[in-house]
């Protein structure tokens, strides 16, 4: 079970870099922030939370966060402004980067 808990938060991560990078579909993004906000409760639901599955969803936040700050019309300064938001967490359920991921896809609706 711990594995696919790990496959899924690889899964949500794949999809937000495919709608940041790759600028495929808004169901990238929401499928993103779905996946990203159940894979933590699912692990702990079955017990089978670890150490590297918090550091595996972390890396993934960030990453996901950077890409977010990058395309935004700021560019590289974006990130360093944005940056000391990414780890915070507003709510249990959005984070910094979800934050950023939601900026994204309203900029690129909107624009």
């Amino acid at each position: 079970m711990r594995i696919a808990i790990c496959l899924l938060t690889l899964i949500g991560f794949t999809s937000g870099l495919i709608y940041v990078v790759f600028g495929g579909s808004i169901l990238y993004a929401a499928a993103n922030v779905i996946i990203d906000a159940i894979d933590g409760k699912l692990a702990r639901y079955f017990n089978v939370t670890s150490e590297y599955g918090k550091r595996l969803d972390f890396i993934c936040d960030v990453i996901i966060a950077a890409c977010c700050a990058m395309q935004l019309p700021w560019g590289f300064l974006g990130l360093i402004v944005l940056a000391p938001i990414i780890p915070l967490t507003l709510d249990k359920h959005f984070s910094g980067r979800t934050i950023l991921l939601i900026g994204l896809v309203l900029y690129r609706h909107f624009s």
